[in-house]
């Protein structure tokens, strides 16, 4: 059996065929993604949702280039009812716990990274919908030096526990808040 195809449905195909991985390529991306507002750079901002749970984990690493320190001292998302700064600290168990902090610290000409495992975080309370992988979550964070800077969150590990990291900053003045 012989098809044969008219130069429409080649050119089609053609098309298809170049458009296909511009079209999938922004899915990859969105797993590395960077964003720079003046003299901040958020890499790869990411929310880890855990099923069966209204509430969430904001993880970045924030680069500050600027020669003075700022401080991320609230946060907001039309996702979420509340966001709230949070750090990780040990209690005299030995069990790890979360604490509501009043400011995490980005220094100048440094950075904060906030991770898994441990450090700082910013929780999305009280979530307003289902989120699924690759979703983008829009979250503005107030910086008491910068204003609001607003940027956007991939929603990764859906129903996963975040992969702990091991490399965490967690600011010197977040750090008296830890019992080791």
């Amino acid at each position: 059996m012989t098809y044969v195809y008219s130069n429409k449905f080649k050119k089609y195909l053609l098309a298809l065929a170049f458009l296909c991985p511009i079209i999938f390529l922004p899915l990859n991306i969105l797993k590395a993604h960077e964003i720079v507002i003046d003299i901040f750079t958020f890499e790869h901002p990411w929310v880890n949702v855990l099923s069966g749970s209204s509430n969430a984990a904001m993880y970045v690493k924030i680069i500050n280039k600027g020669d003075l320190a700022d401080h991320i001292i609230g946060a907001s998302s039309p996702a979420a009812d509340r966001l709230e700064l949070h750090s990780h600290f040990i209690d005299d168990s030995g069990v790890s716990r979360m604490r509501h902090v009043m400011a995490i610290d980005i220094p100048p000409k440094g950075f904060v990274d906030l991770a898994p495992g441990g450090g700082n975080h910013i929780m999305l309370i009280g979530l307003k919908g289902p989120f699924f992988d690759g979703e983008l979550i829009p979250i503005s964070l107030t910086l008491k030096n910068s204003g609001i800077l607003t940027i956007d969150a991939v929603v990764e590990s859906v129903g996963l526990k975040p992969k702990l990291s091991e490399e965490s900053d967690v600011s010197d003045a977040n750090k008296s808040h830890h019992k080791h």
